[in-house]
Formats: C-alpha cells, structure tokens, sequence
C-alpha cells in the first residue's frame, strides 16, 4: 500500500500518553516513505512501524516531528538529507532492521538534536567498536539502545578514535561507504531522455485521459515505458444512422462498389475514324443454389405448455378414529323471552338489565324476611349496651366521691405509725418499699401503687 491522502486521512490520530499528536500507520505494508506532505507537519510523532520500508529518506520539510517509530522495516539505507528534511528530530527507533555498515550512521550526524537511538537486533549492532564509533559520531546522543550513555564511555570512545588506530577505523569505514554507493549507483537503471516523438505521445495519452482512473493508468504506462497513442473516438454523424448492408445480412463478403467508369458516357470518336463498335457486356450468368448460399430457416419451436397438477386423491378412512381431544361441548339452549319490554337497538348488550332468575328471587325474598329481626336484635343488643354504659358511669362516679371523700383528711394529719400524707407523697419508690416492707405490706407494682398502699395503710 502506498501512502496517499487517503491513507493519512483515514489513519488513526490521537495524542499519546507523552502529550504528542501521533499519527499511526503501522502494519500497512508501506514499500517507502513518501506524500507525508499530506499531514502538513502537524504531527510530533510518526508510526510507520511494520511495513516493508527499504530506505530512510524522501522526507517533506518537517519541523514539527520530532519521534519517527520504524520497528520491524527492511531499512538498509540512509539517507543523506535527512538534516535538512527533519532538523527537529529527537528519537529515532530503528529496531530489528537491516542496517550492516557503520557508514550508515554517518549519515544521522546531520540531525543535531537526536538524543535517542535505538538499532537493536540489526547486523551492525554485532560489529567491532558499534558503540564507541556511535558515540563518536554524535556527541548530542543521549540514550543509545535504551542505555543511557555515560561520561566515561564517551571519553574512552573519543580517546580511541584519536588514536592511530582509531583513525585507520574511520578511513576503512569510509571506504566502505564509497563502495556501498558506487554498487548502489551502478545497480540503479539508467535514465534516458525522452525523445520528441515520445513527448509527444505521452502529451496525447494525458490530454485523452478524462477521470482519475484514465490519469492513473496513463501514469503507470509512462513509468513502464509504454508510449501508444489514443485510439480515436469513432462518431455518426447525427441524423444519419447506419443502415446494414445485404451483403452484412445475408453473410457474404461484402464487394467493393462499382466503378463510376462503367456508367460513364461514350466519347464522340475522332474525325475520319470508323466508329468503334459496341460490345455488349455478356448476360450476367443466372444464379444457382451453390452460388447463392441460403442459410436453413429456423422456426422457432412452440413450448408445450406445462402438464395440468395431478390431482391429490386422498383415500377416505375405513374405520372412525378416535379424536385424540374429547369434543367440545354443545352450546346451551337459548332462554326463553320474558315479558319486558324490548331493549332499545341504540343501547350496548353490556347495558342492558337481566331479567333476574327464580333462586334469585327466593333469595331477595328470606333477606327481607331476615331484615325485620335483625333489626329488633340490635335494637335490644342497643338498649342493654346502653344500660350497661350506665350503671358503669354511676360506679365510677361513687368511687370518684368516695376517693375524694378519704382525700378531704388534713396531710399533716399522722396515722397511728407517725407518717402524714404529705410524707407518703414525698417519699421516692425506694423509700415507699422500705416502709411498706417494715409494715409488712407488699413491695411489687408501680409507683402510683405504692403510694395508694402506704395512704391506705396510714388512713387506716
């Protein structure tokens, strides 16, 4: 799949758990970079992880991005502009590619702000003095392979490649990038200028293209090197349809119109020349069936029309069968009419009065009967309440004066055992036990209790 706007506006955009605007286009089997334009650098991080990209390069400008994820690529190259392309860029992950030569990270020494790298499981990580060179070639590296670099690893990087050891090291992989370009170069196809007579095929074929699809195939025809020219459209002139000629109808090849020169008039002869004499033109020999191939006539065979359905003859039952549910139950009688008057058409059946059945009647009739007894029950039931509410209140009465005749005796009058009523009132259920107990009365009930007890006592 090539990236096109398509592809990056129906990508996922999100903003990753480090506050980035990420753009994701992992696992499209993308065979290079290319129309990131597209994305008018408004995104920090890329994901092209999981595709089939051969080379790092053809960047837009883009000095918003500053995270390029490219796990699991075929990336082998790099290429040589990519400072001026991404300037921004921090983080490069490279893991589990095909880069083989330390020439290669030359070409990164050109993106001043990188700080991460990462070229895990690629061959040049196996290579002689990888990290040192790494660290070398780009002083601002914090974090290669995600290990932070420390100070003593770089002195020791820089000391070696100081020496005279260290500057044949850097000559031969120079040397082995010189040969690694001159083979790519010397493998690439060589480019040839177009003719004029192929411009202008190729200006004929786009100028014939009408819908993106025409324009998209002529374009793959110009890369292949396919140069045609457009068939011309073929038009009838209007109002001129085209008629089928015998020779089309009857199968024959058609034969090429006769000769004006035949039909031409006799030229007068010269003066003083016999006169030429006529020919006539043989009769045209008469046809026979083999010059005249007909073709058989077909005549159309009529379809018989479909056969009738056979009728379905189902054979009657010898012997009656017993219904597996037993038959409903016949509809009752309808009841005779009564000699009410007829219930109006314009009132609804469920509004219409029953005329009453006989058990009914007999009913109404003992629940009258029954009313005028019931009746004098309770009145009599009435009466005795009444009495009995009564003589109820009177006793209550004579008790209450009765009460209030033993209360008319002075408080501070002392019973035999010294105690006044206005002791006896004051005295707590404590108290009122211990003197009910020292007079041998009982000490159990509540406290309105005791104190009529010890009253009782005293009044004696």
């Amino acid at each position: 799949m090539r990236i096109t706007a398509d592809v990056v506006l129906h990508a996922r955009a999100f903003v990753n758990p480090v506050k980035e605007r990420e753009l994701d286009l992992r696992g499209l089997k993308i065979p290079l970079i290319e129309n990131l334009g597209v994305t008018q650098d408004q995104f920090d991080t890329i994901d092209l992880c999981d595709n089939e990209i051969k080379r790092l390069d053809n960047f837009p400008r883009m000095r918003r991005i500053k995270t390029l994820l490219l796990c699991n690529n075929n990336i082998a190259r790099i290429g040589t502009a990519l400072g001026e392309q991404i300037p921004e860029l921090e983080a490069l992950v490279l893991t589990n590619n095909k880069l083989a030569s330390l020439s290669e990270i030359d070409h990164l020494s050109s993106l001043q702000n990188l700080q991460h790298l990462s070229l895990v499981d690629n061959p040049v990580a196996r290579t002689s003095h990888y990290r040192p060179y790494i660290l070398h070639k780009l002083p601002n590296l914090k974090i290669l392979d995600f290990k932070k670099i420390k100070l003593d690893e770089r002195k020791a990087a820089n000391k070696l490649f100081k020496s005279d050891a260290g500057k044949q090291q850097l000559a031969d992989i120079a040397d082995e990038g010189k040969a690694i370009a001159s083979e790519a170069a010397s493998k690439a196809p060589e480019k040839r200028a177009m003719t004029d007579e192929e411009r202008r095929l190729a200006r004929a074929m786009i100028d014939s293209a009408t819908t993106p699809e025409e324009l998209e195939l002529v374009q793959r025809q110009l890369r292949a090197g396919i140069f045609k020219a457009p068939e011309p459209a073929v038009k009838q002139q209007e109002g001129a349809p085209a008629a089928a000629t015998p020779a089309a109808t009857s199968g024959e090849c058609p034969t090429a119109p006769p000769s004006t020169a035949a039909f031409a008039p006799p030229m007068p002869p010269a003066a003083g020349t016999a006169p030429p004499t006529v020919q006539k033109p043989p009769p045209p020999p008469a046809p026979t069936s083999a010059a005249l191939p007909t073709a058989p006539l077909q005549i159309p065979t009529p379809t018989p029309p479909p056969p009738p359905p056979t009728p379905v003859v189902v054979p009657a039952p010898t012997a009656a069968v017993a219904p597996l549910f037993p038959p409903p139950p016949p509809p009752s009688p309808p009841r005779p009419a009564t000699t009410a008057a007829a219930t109006p058409a314009s009132v609804s059946p469920s509004k219409r009065k029953r005329t009453p059945s006989r058990r009914a009647v007999e009913e109404e009739e003992q629940e009258e009967e029954k009313q005028p007894a019931e009746q004098e029950n309770n009145e009599e039931a009435e009466m005795t309440t009444a009495s009995l509410t009564a003589a109820a209140a009177v006793a209550e009465a004579a008790a209450a004066a009765a009460a209030a005749d033993a209360m008319d005796v002075d408080e501070n009058e002392r019973g035999e055992d010294g105690l006044t009523m206005k002791m006896v009132d004051g005295m707590k259920v404590a108290e009122l036990k211990v003197a009910l107990k020292e007079r041998g009365l009982a000490i159990t009930g509540l406290k309105a209790e005791l104190h009529d007890r010890l009253k009782a006592h005293v009044l004696g």
